[in-house]
């Protein structure tokens, strides 16, 4: 699998050109993405025409304020849940990643309730890493033992909706996430 990260790829002059190249010699691609271009049903169809191509959307919340709130950017929330639902409804394969923090934790199982409305069939939650956090970790990554009661509810959402989820960067000395 190519995975195409940093920044955000779909806003190069050349996204297209680009997935056109490498499709030449992968047909397992992924685009780390916030899908808010993919909310223009031109950009999900265009996207969609490509086999092989998924997306990989940030996902930050299952209401604009917490989503919003995180991204820093007003309306994303609406943009991107816009997107993710053209972009499955278009044939991309579409998953969603959430970047565990202390703001979402308690409302992960209602980001997956999310993601299944939109059509996504599978989600990532991720720990941080510290390094990432530039000296606010303890304000903005809640304690990897904390996060097990939350995790697991939303596990369990996951199986009941038929969503394929995994966690990322919780140690698996962690008993609880099934």
């Amino acid at each position: 699998r190519i995975r195409l990260i940093g920044g955000e790829p779909t806003l190069r002059s050349d996204f297209w050109k680009l997935l056109e190249t490498i499709l030449e010699v992968s047909h397992d691609v992924e685009v780390e993405t916030n899908a808010r271009l993919g909310a223009y049903q031109d950009f999900a169809d265009c996207w969609g025409g490509l086999s092989g191509v998924g997306a990989l959307v940030g996902l930050h919340g299952s209401v604009a304020s917490m989503h919003d709130y995180l991204t820093q950017a007003p309306r994303s929330f609406s943009q991107t849940c816009m997107g993710i639902s053209r972009l499955a409804r278009s044939g991309v394969r579409v998953r969603t990643r959430t970047v565990v923090t202390q703001s979402n934790l308690r409302n992960a199982d209602g980001i997956v309730e999310l993601a299944h409305r939109l059509g996504v069939r599978s989600c990532v939650f991720s720990l941080p890493s510290a390094w990432r956090t530039r000296g606010t970790w303890e304000s903005v990554v809640p304690p990897a033992s904390l996060c097990v009661p939350f995790l697991a509810r939303a596990v369990e959402t996951a199986r009941r909706l038929r969503i394929d989820m995994a966690i990322e960067g919780i140690p698996p000395c962690l008993d609880g996430l099934g």
